[in-house]
């Protein structure tokens, strides 16, 4: 953990983070791994469900790994997305159609602008912040004329961009300086294989760069150009309280509290309930003092006072 945040307070490091995107990390642990689910929630371990006062370890675990998440969070962040874009986007008349054409597939796989726009809306309500980064297929090519670049597929496209993906920003005097988009990229490897390899494009204003970590994990420069932008084609989705330029709390973390109450109470009423479902033996004069739960045992006595029975619960 200290060799995380001393990578993390490294300022000439490529993946450096910032400060505050370190503290919205902290701070949207919960919300984050309630989108994720039961999993996430028992990976998180003991952060989100505290061991009880001298509870064995093999308890706790067996305890944990009968836990369930009843994801009230999560269907709130869906029903409330599904709220707002019930109905698709409608352009006005007077829309080129190269414009609601590229609408249809907004981010190059597939998703057309609504449901696109209904991603980032459910990301941002959830995790308090969701970034649009405008990019485009062009990699630097010079073209003589409009209709060139459409021969040749250049065109612009949105890609989203979670608060984890976004590595770090650089911001002075009022303007965005630089921004670094952190994403995993596949390749090809062999004839049936994927490699899956770390990647950090940096965004300035008039020039760009990619680093891909290799396997002995040194971040090299693969690729850079240059932009005919002046500025940094990013927009950022704040639903909530704004904490800094580029973070912010999310508007239903009350929620996101009150549903990690209930994953701890229902983990409790749980394991209560499994405890007090198995009936207590009680048994008096008997040979065999090892009990085995099976319908092929038989226990016997030859004590007229011998007994053996369920104690049952009242009440």
């Amino acid at each position: 953990h200290q060799k995380e945040l001393n990578r993390m307070a490294n300022k000439d490091a490529i993946d450096s983070r910032n400060s505050d995107l370190i503290a919205w990390e902290v701070d949207s642990k919960l919300p984050r791994s309630l989108m994720e689910g039961t999993k996430a929630m028992q990976t998180q371990g003991e952060t989100f469900l505290p061991k009880d006062y001298m509870e064995q370890q093999g308890n706790y675990d067996t305890r944990l790994s009968r836990s369930t998440l009843v994801n009230a969070f999560g269907k709130t962040v869906s029903f409330l997305s599904g709220q707002v874009f019930q109905k698709e986007l409608v352009f006005s008349d007077d829309t080129p159609d190269i414009v609601i054409d590229r609408n249809k597939d907004i981010d190059l796989e597939g998703t057309g602008v609504s449901e696109f726009s209904k991603n980032v809306f459910g990301k941002g309500i959830a995790e308090g912040v969701c970034h649009i980064v405008v990019d485009t297929t062009n990699k630097g090519d010079e073209y003589n004329s409009r209709a060139e670049e459409l021969a040749a597929g250049v065109r612009p496209y949105f890609q989203m961009v979670t608060g984890d993906s976004l590595s770090g920003y650089v911001y002075e005097n009022g303007i965005l300086l630089q921004i670094r988009v952190h994403s995993i990229v596949k390749e090809r490897d062999g004839k049936f294989g994927v490699l899956e390899i770390e990647q950090i494009k940096v965004l300035e204003s008039g020039t760009w760069e990619i680093w891909q970590k290799d396997k002995k994990g040194k971040w090299l420069l693969k690729e850079d150009g240059v932009s005919s932008l002046e500025y940094i084609p990013i927009v950022s989705f704040i639903p909530g309280e704004q904490k800094s330029l580029m973070t912010g709390r999310s508007p239903l973390m009350d929620l996101a509290e009150l549903n990690l109450n209930h994953w701890r109470s229902k983990s409790d009423q749980d394991n209560i309930l499994h405890h007090a479902r198995v009936p207590i033996l009680f048994g008096k004069m008997l040979d065999v003092v090892e009990v085995t739960k099976s319908p092929y045992n038989l226990l016997n006595s030859n004590d007229e006072a011998g007994d053996l029975k369920y104690v049952e619960i009242t009440g």
